[in-house]
């Protein structure tokens, strides 16, 4: 992919922190085809492909230091960034200036970003993520790595998986679709009304027929073990007019590895799958209720990076056939697979949408493991979750000493500065208090005398006061 180079241009800026590497591990290059492969591949994304393709005025250049094979992602990198603080841009626009919702797009516009290497703004600066996976793209990536480490450690290990295969079906709805839709969940009318709008009873009548729906279709062919993923991303209808209406895309997803072919799965998969010429494992196209189309990707466990694949996708424009991948018939893979946990463009939201999705998927989970791989998880979680010592040991190391400590010594002498220029306010106060009652005042007295002479103190600064006015009384006496 083409991109603008310079040499003397300025290094690529993300909310003050420069990029200096792209690293060339496998574990950099599946976390950027997770957050640009899938956006890339999106067809709702015209204007973020052609940006990549020809880097407008307004992108942030690269350095020098990136190798000029990965140069071209470095610059997809700067253009997500500069599409998502954009996009946080405007939804400030929306809120009141203080409270919980500016809060939390400071958070979100402040979280450290993925994919590459960056430099810190400042001495302070701890590069913490928000961990807000639905809306942010860079904790969304650090969700689906942590995924990953865990199923292919454990579950999903090439010893565990030799012989069998991975499978990958994904269900999208959309939620202006009529017809059945309205009747699908015990006549609940959910699709009626403001499409703009998304309700937390629409989450979950989806996840619970849908999910389902799907799940009993995988576990009929002989899926007894795997992960149910549910999204939610701006979609664009037209109406009977021709005219766009805003709405919204569901997208379920498992992933899940395939038993073997006993009698009864085999019946179910001849039914449910139609059989192509050549080798290697069959290949589905399934038509679902109300028009939907169910795609389906399987894989050979053996394979190298087979989970890798169907979990974080291919890169942009990666040969499908190279990968012994078969897929259904109907799905579009010129650009690449689009994994199971792939990025949805939620930068497209508009601030209504926006709002309303953050409320309805509140405490909905990413990731709903079931069968041998949910035991895994509740292993995890009872005996905690495994780390690697050395990005353990540098985490440490970077919370404690590098930024906690020097901004602590900023607040001491704040603190410090603060309370000195309340000492000749507060004097006359506390003597005033001890002739009145024979002997030093308590911080509540004096607190209580310096609110009703207008000045509002804390309670530790009234404690400091009482003891700072009684050691220097005790001290002018003797």
């Amino acid at each position: 992919m083409k991109t603008r180079t310079s040499d003397d241009s300025r290094s690529t800026d993300f909310n003050g922190r420069r990029l200096l590497w792209l690293g060339d591990r496998p574990k950099d290059h599946r976390g950027r085809d997770l957050l640009l492969g899938s956006l890339l591949r999106d067809s709702r994304l015209r204007m973020f492909r052609k940006q990549c393709w020809k880097p407008p005025a307004w992108a942030p250049q690269i350095p020098p230091t990136v190798p000029a094979k990965l140069r071209p992602q470095a610059q997809q990198l700067g253009i997500l960034f500069s599409h998502q603080q954009h996009w946080i841009k405007k939804l400030r626009s929306t809120v009141e200036a203080e409270g919980g919702a500016i809060r939390f797009l400071d958070r979100l516009a402040d979280c450290a970003p993925q994919g590459a290497q960056f430099e810190r703004r400042d001495s302070a600066d701890l590069m913490q993520p928000c961990n807000y996976a639905r809306s942010c793209p860079w904790c969304h990536a650090r969700s689906v790595e942590k995924l990953y480490k865990r199923l292919d450690a454990g579950v999903c290990s090439l010893d565990r998986l030799r012989g069998k295969h991975l499978i990958l079906a994904r269900l999208r709805i959309s939620s202006e679709m009529p017809g059945t839709a309205k009747t699908i969940v015990a006549g609940q009318r959910f699709f009626d009304g403001n499409l703009d709008v998304l309700l937390s009873d629409q989450v979950k009548a989806v996840k619970s027929y849908w999910g389902a729906y799907l799940k009993g279709m995988m576990h009929s062919m002989g899926v007894r073990n795997g992960v149910t993923i549910y999204q939610n991303s701006p979609f664009r209808a037209y109406g009977d007019y021709n005219e766009q209406i805003r709405c919204f895309c569901h997208e379920l997803t498992i992933l899940g590895e395939l038993g073997e072919y006993t009698d009864s799965a085999f019946e179910a998969r001849k039914k449910f799958m139609g059989m192509l010429p050549g080798t290697g494992p069959p290949v589905v196209s399934l038509g679902g209720n109300c028009g939907r189309t169910t795609h389906w990707g399987m894989i050979s466990a053996a394979r190298p990076h087979a989970l890798r694949y169907l979990l974080f996708g291919t890169s942009y424009k990666c040969p499908v056939r190279c990968l012994s991948l078969s897929v259904s018939k109907y799905w579009d893979t010129k650009y690449g697979l689009a994994g199971a946990a792939a990025l949805p463009p939620w930068f497209l939201f508009s601030p209504t949408q926006f709002w309303s999705y953050l409320e309805a998927t509140q405490g909905v989970r990413l990731f709903d493991c079931f069968g041998s791989w949910r035991q895994t998880r509740q292993q995890e979680v009872s005996t905690g979750p495994s780390v690697d010592p050395v990005e353990d040991r540098c985490q440490r190391q970077r919370n404690r000493s590098h930024g906690l400590d020097i901004r602590n010594t900023e607040r001491r002498d704040e603190a410090t500065v603060r309370r000195e220029g309340l000492v000749d306010v507060a004097l006359p106060i506390f003597n005033g208090l001890k002739e009145v009652s024979g002997k030093g005042p308590g911080s509540p007295s004096l607190r209580k005398a310096l609110d009703r002479s207008g000045k509002i103190v804390s309670e530790r600064d009234a404690r400091w006061l009482t003891k700072h006015l009684t050691e220097m009384i005790d001290n002018g006496s003797r």
